[in-house]
């Protein structure tokens, strides 16, 4: 019964009348007779803004047209726009703020406008940090120069090695910008590019610090904040024409924070093993010298992240690791640059980024970017998702080698056997190192620093393969386990000596000789009791090498009989046996070594009651 005309007020879109807070009714249009945007449940609102806008809480949108001035989240909140995103002002998410669209939504990439997103990086001029970027100039490359800014002002460029240590904006060498994409892994692969060069979104680059402030150690003065600016990165996004057993260094190429989980999943065809490798450079770093560089790479698959800290260099070319303490976290940060290799194939493939990778994490203690420790990282950990379940049991280990380089192992236990004794893709990390000493698991002949298993069995075994550039004392830790009902027992199992020792609260230590030790050393979780106090049972035996004679000298007490000794080498090799009639035998025995090379051996000796084994230098 309308009989004058009305107000065309269906929010169609929602339209902005002037600044303010997302939640005020002042700032919409209508704001008396309709509801305000986004509230009580409701997320298929189409917002457009003209004004400047705070927002400071979770927003989920059908679609937003940031038409004029600038709509800022803040707070550290996400902001989810469903379908349809175009920005012709500015669209500026602060903080730890982040920007998530699903599959199938889409931006308008003919919007004028940007969006900004901060993130920090080193400020030492002689660090690298690795990148990605979360913004490009029309969706499908990015030029580094023009993508970043100090504050809203682009950098400052030089070629020279050093910056000169400016401020307002920063000054970046262009001299250390560098992809890596599509390589078989060697150093001098690398491909400098300059400012201007334009790379492919998803790829990533290195870059080292402005030299802003003095690395004292003070984490606040180890930070340089960068501002990206662009449009956002959004959809499926394909790095392509890769070929088999190469690497590729990728950046995350969104506004939000990506699922591990979930690319190592969607690139199954193919990546090798699916492990994300990270490198973070020792902080307080002074040199641009390749061979004093200090620096590691840590590892990333389904099972856990495992970090470099303390392990030998890698590139080999380097000095050493440095002071290195991060772990890889499930959820990869805005901004941060990763590498993947490829499985053998025939042909070119292509690794996908896809908007169902994306996901809410601030940084904290389920995302970690690989730069020095800052306050970023002490920050509650909040997302919208539900968070998965950690239903993986772990065993943290370290090796320390004579050198005294120090090799992290991370073994896990899968709740529902997603992973088998064997080798299974997302959750076993390669060991891609090339160390003179070092240690991994062994899997069907392959080494690995990451191993993911079934459910617990204390009945396992797993096999080590231990490689030592020089004669010295090994070391074998427990670092922590995680996620067991109860502590467990955990043991080095020498198949050798035939000895379990519990290093739950003392550490495994031995003497070894340079060499190849495969399949002697197990990590396993129950003591043969039996077997364990052979060392104790024969403590009496005495076993000596006369050197003018030539000869094993062997003395047991009269109540034990020997009916077989074995000459073992340090690698676990049977060198020589000799059987003995225990109704003749005596208690001294003389056995010629005139024919054996000298060198370090076990004794291994086979008696009526047991089994004792010594350790014998023959010269």
């Amino acid at each position: 019964n309308m009989t004058t005309n009305q107000a065309e007020t269906a929010p169609l879109p929602y339209l902005s009348a002037t600044n303010g807070n997302w939640d005020s009714p002042s700032t919409w249009l209508n704001n008396d007779v309709q509801q305000l945007p986004n509230i009580d449940g409701i997320d298929w609102n189409i917002v457009q803004t003209r004004h400047d806008i705070n927002i400071n809480r979770v927003t989920k949108l059908l679609g937003l047209i940031v038409d004029q001035q600038k709509a800022t989240v803040n707070n550290d909140q996400p902001l989810y726009v469903n379908k349809y995103l175009k920005i012709n002002g500015v669209l500026d998410l602060e903080g730890e703020s982040q920007l998530l669209q699903p599959e199938g939504s889409i931006v308008d990439y003919s919007g004028t406008g940007k969006l900004e997103r901060d993130q920090q990086g080193t400020s030492n001029m002689f660090n690298y940090n690795y990148w990605g970027s979360p913004v490009s100039t029309d969706g499908d490359t990015y030029s580094v120069g023009s993508i970043l800014h100090d504050g809203i002002t682009t950098v400052d460029w030089v070629t020279s090695h050093d910056t000169p240590g400016t401020t307002n904006p920063v000054t970046i060498s262009s001299r250390w910008l560098y992809t890596y994409y599509n390589k078989t892994g060697t150093y001098e692969e690398w491909h400098s590019i300059n400012e201007t060069e334009e790379i492919p979104v998803g790829l990533g680059y290195t870059m080292k610090g402005s030299g802003v402030g003095t690395i004292t150690g003070d984490a606040n003065q180890d930070v340089q904040n960068y501002t990206f600016i662009g449009k956002p990165n959004n959809g499926l996004i394909e790095i392509s024409d890769v070929t088999g057993n190469n690497e590729t260094l990728l950046g995350n190429p969104y506004p939000s924070a990506i699922d591990a989980h979930k690319f190592i999943k969607d690139n199954k065809d193919v990546l090798l093993d699916g492990t994300l490798t990270f490198w973070q450079q020792e902080p307080n770093s002074s040199t641009h010298i390749l061979a004093d560089y200090e620096g590691k790479y840590s590892y990333y698959s389904y099972i856990g992240g495992v970090s470099g800290a303390g392990a030998n260099p890698t590139p080999e070319e380097i000095l050493g690791p440095g002071l290195i303490d991060k772990t890889p976290k499930r959820y990869v940060p805005i901004g941060q640059g990763f590498f993947v290799k490829t499985k053998s194939f025939s042909g070119n493939k292509t690794i996908n980024f896809k908007n169902s990778q994306r996901y809410f994490m601030k940084e904290g203690d389920n995302s970690i970017f690989f730069r020095p420790n800052d306050s970023n990282l002490n920050q509650e950990t909040h997302n919208l998702n539900e968070e998965p379940i950690d239903n993986i049991s772990r065993i943290r280990l370290y090796f320390k080698s004579p050198e005294g380089a120090v090799r992290n192992l991370l073994l896990g236990f899968t709740l529902d056997n997603a992973a088998t004794d064997g080798v299974d893709y997302g959750y076993d990390g390669l060991n891609a190192d090339y160390f003179p000493s070092d240690m991994s698991f062994l899997i069907e002949g392959e080494k690995y620093v990451i191993q993911g298993v079934g459910e617990f069995d204390n009945t396992k075994a797993y096999p080590f393969e231990m490689v030592l550039g020089e004669q010295g004392n090994i070391e074998i830790g427990l670092q922590n386990l995680e996620n067991f009902d109860e502590e467990i027992d955990v043991f080095i199992y020498d198949a050798v000596l035939e000895t379990y020792t519990r290093f739950n609260d003392n550490n495994f230590e031995m003497n070894l000789e340079a060499g190849t030790y495969s399949g002697r050393f197990y990590l396993v979780f129950q003591n043969d009791a039996a077997l364990s106090m052979i060392e104790e049972d024969f403590k009496s035996v005495i076993v000596k090498h006369l050197s003018d004679t030539e000869e094993i000298f062997i003395k047991t007490p009269t109540s034990i009989q020997v009916k077989k000794v074995t000459l073992i080498n340090m690698m676990g090799q049977k060198v020589q046996t000799w059987d003995f009639d225990t109704s003749q035998s005596s208690s001294e025995l003389f056995i010629p070594t005139n024919h054996i090379a000298s060198g370090s051996y076990i004794i291994k000796g086979q008696t009526k009651s047991g089994i004792f084994h010594k350790k014998i230098i023959i010269k």
